[in-house]
């Protein structure tokens, strides 16, 4: 199976977003930083002396959390929107091209096969398919790129069979 992709920054954008909050480690940070932020104010303050000083710590720290995360995620957005180019190959034209043998790959910048052993997680959202290479690489195919959702659908189907097969599920 074949799709061409024209990636741009807002299919970028729009699949980390969709990605994040999907992610089990999203939710893990928010609660490390919002129990940080509560020990924190803890450590600061003392120990509260009612039940609604407690509380109060804990929603602080939870907003403290939710507001780490919120401005880590603006940071990232603003890195890919600077870095993400053309020329470097994460934006614009991308062919693929799911084998038994992997995921077959080619931009301006790069052309090679991801073998399916190589590939950590195939999943997908009502708007993309992610391959993911490691913890921070994702090859992201829109659905806008196909002519179907059943096409959609049958891409992912194929990708997520030929990924357990190689991962022995």
């Amino acid at each position: 199976m074949k799709v061409s992709a024209n990636i741009n920054k807002i299919d970028l954008i729009c699949s980390n977003y969709s990605l994040w909050s999907k992610l089990k480690s999203t939710y893990i940070t928010i609660l490390l930083l919002s129990v940080g932020a509560s020990l924190y104010i803890l450590w600061k303050h003392g120990f509260p002396d009612g039940i609604n000083d407690l509380v109060t710590v804990v929603i602080s720290g939870s907003l403290i959390g939710i507001g780490g995360f919120l401005t880590y995620t603006l940071i990232s957005i603003i890195n890919i929107l600077f870095t993400s180019k053309d020329k470097n190959g994460i934006l614009g034209q991308h062919q693929y091209a799911i084998t038994p043998e992997g995921l077959y790959m080619k931009t301006i910048a790069n052309e090679g096969i991801q073998r399916w052993e190589g590939i950590t997680c195939v999943r997908k959202t009502n708007s993309y398919i992610y391959l993911q290479v490691n913890y921070y690489l994702f090859h992201i195919i829109p659905k806008h790129s196909f002519n179907s959702p059943d096409d959609f659908k049958r891409f992912f189907n194929a990708s997520l069979q030929y990924y357990r097969e190689a991962h022995g599920y």
